[in-house]
């Protein structure tokens, strides 16, 4: 079992409609950067949790 590292939280900003947040609570800038391409590129809300459970699990 892999201990859990960080965790994915729903905001309730339109333009940052999920933050991933590191181990100490801090959020990952580089997954913020991606994200904020995501939603520039129209990506649908249901993207970023998806993208965001998948980096929790790599």
């Amino acid at each position: 079992m892999v201990p859990r590292a960080g965790q994915l939280v729903s905001t309730d900003d339109e333009w940052e409609p999920y933050r991933l947040l590191d181990v100490y609570g801090t959020p990952v800038v580089p997954v913020a950067v991606f994200f904020r391409e995501l939603l520039a590129a129209g990506r649908s809300v249901a993207t970023f949790c998806s993208y965001g459970m998948d980096l929790l699990r790599w």
